[in-house]
C-alpha cells in the first residue's frame, strides 16, 4: 500500500503566516488513499520539533526515503525558512505519530548555512 504526503508550505497556523503544514494520507488494501486516520501536522503538533513561526514554510517540499535502512520509507518534510532550513523525518502509522526528528545541516556534520540557506528546499520524491 502506498501512502501520500502533501505539503502546504504557505499555510497560516494561528496568526503566523506562511508557517506551513503537511498532511499524510495512508493507502488502503483496495489500492487507494483514504482520509481515515490521516495525520495533519505542523510545528505546533505535539511530537513535532520546533515552533510555528512566520515564513518557516514547513511543507515547502515533501518526500519519502528509507533513512535508516529498516525497509520502511519515512515521510520527509522540508522547512527551508526555519532558520537556515530543516528537514523533519517522520515515522507514522495511520493516525499515530511514532517519532519526528528535525535535522539541520549542522546535525549532519555539515557546515551550518546562514539564514536563507534554504536547507530542505529540495527532497527526494
Amino acid at each position: 500500500m502506498d501512502d501520500l504526503i502533501v505539503g502546504m508550505r504557505s499555510e497560516a497556523i494561528g496568526s503566523e503566516s506562511r508557517a506551513g503544514a503537511a498532511n499524510v494520507l495512508f493507502g488502503n488494501a483496495a489500492g487507494g488513499i483514504s482520509p481515515t486516520d490521516a495525520f495533519w501536522l505542523h510545528q505546533d503538533t505535539e511530537g513535532i520539533p520546533g515552533v510555528v513561526a512566520a515564513s518557516d514554510h514547513f511543507g515547502w517540499t515533501v518526500g519519502a526515503l528509507d533513512t535508516d535502512g529498516d525497509g520502511r520509507v519515512k515521510p520527509l518534510v522540508g522547512a527551508p525558512g526555519n532558520a537556515s532550513g530543516t528537514v523533519t523525518v517522520l515515522t507514522l502509522s495511520p493516525g499515530t505519530l511514532e517519532s519526528a526528528t528535525a535535522l539541520a545541516e549542522d546535525d549532519l556534520g555539515w557546515s551550518a548555512g546562514t539564514h536563507g540557506a534554504a536547507f530542505g528546499i529540495t527532497l527526494p520524491p
